[in-house]
């Protein structure tokens, strides 16, 4: 059954926004047709004679013919055909590389998976309500976000293989970007967002509102696009935690959430979305009602309130770890 316009569901860049919902997750379109588009456009842009002719031909042939979702990834994130030419242009070679991988998402390579995803949600939490998921190019500036029209993929992040040529990425871009197996992960994170409360101030609202998204996603896709932060943080839990709480009742995300070019010297960006699927983990792992725990993981109406009924905290305490209020 689809839903009225006009329900406000939390994006995950602290943004929110209203979309098209239904509650029956077979209504959610998956739209490719955008990734035949850039790639018209690209052979143009490469074929014209100057710069403002390059310009021309994304804003002509791949920005004004696009989808609804197109148009709120320009808004939200691509902001202009000359950014966006700028940026590609400025990576030539990683996009030429990426292109198979990205015709074959255009092809459906990838829909059973999500299809799998969203299926999965709607049999463990009763309540999801569903959007359609537009496969998008950018200017490699976010791999997911949510807009009006439904979930807003940059399928450039994901389609990268071990033989992709990177040296023209920022150090960020060389971490972020994913082998296109991992689309169904970024698409279920997003997925996860719909269903949450608004975005939140503190930082503690927003590590875990991203941080329940990494966990659901990982539930119903078996899969987590920031498994690399795992691989950093987990012989310094305790540690991060204590820093992270100092801090947690404060505005400032800087040091935590979406630093990607500016992440601290010596370690991964976005450690906020780890600090905040380990607070969920814990919660789910030590409820006496795992189903209601989910719930509430899912919904994330109250981060604070959460926090306080997993016991998180304490556990380091009781390790003699630190970090305990």
């Amino acid at each position: 059954m689809l839903l009225a316009f006009g329900v406000v569901v939390g994006g995950c860049d602290g943004g929110a926004v209203e979309s098209r919902l239904s509650s029956d997750p077979s209504d959610a379109r998956l739209v490719t047709e955008d990734l035949d588009r850039f790639w018209t456009a690209y052979d143009a842009a490469v074929a014209a004679p100057g710069r403002e002719a390059q310009i021309d031909a994304f804003q002509t042939l791949y920005l004004d013919p696009g989808t609804p979702g197109l148009q709120d990834f320009v808004e939200r994130r691509i902001r202009s055909a000359t950014r966006l030419r700028d940026a590609v242009f400025a990576r030539r070679a990683y996009f030429d590389a990426i292109r198979p991988e990205v015709e074959a998402v255009a092809e459906g390579a990838v829909v059973d998976e999500v299809r799998a995803s969203f299926d999965a949600l709607d049999r463990l939490y009763p309540d999801a309500l569903f959007a359609d998921v537009y496969f998008l190019i950018g200017r490699m500036s976010t791999g997911g976000t949510v807009g009006p029209s439904g979930l807003l993929i940059g399928t450039e992040f994901f389609a990268s293989s071990a033989d992709t040529p990177t040296h023209e990425l920022t150090p960020w871009e060389q971490v972020a970007i994913r082998p296109s197996t991992l689309l169904p992960a970024i698409v279920a994170h997003e997925l996860a967002h719909i269903q949450q409360a608004g975005p939140g101030e503190t930082l503690l609202e927003q590590a875990l509102r991203e941080g329940a998204a990494d966990f659901v996603g990982e539930m119903i896709s078996g899969q987590n696009f920031n498994a690399h932060l795992h691989a950093f943080a987990d012989t310094l839990e305790a540690e991060l935690w204590a820093e992270f709480e100092a801090e947690m009742l404060g505005t400032d995300v800087s040091r935590w959430l979406y630093n990607g070019n500016d992440a601290p010297p010596g370690r991964p960006a976005d450690l906020g979305y780890y600090v905040g699927y380990k607070i969920c983990e814990h919660y789910y792992a030590t409820a006496p009602d795992p189903q209601r725990a989910l719930d509430e993981i899912v919904a994330m109406e109250n981060p604070l309130r959460l926090l306080e009924a997993s016991g998180y905290a304490e556990q380091f305490a009781l390790r003699g770890d630190g970090g305990s209020r």
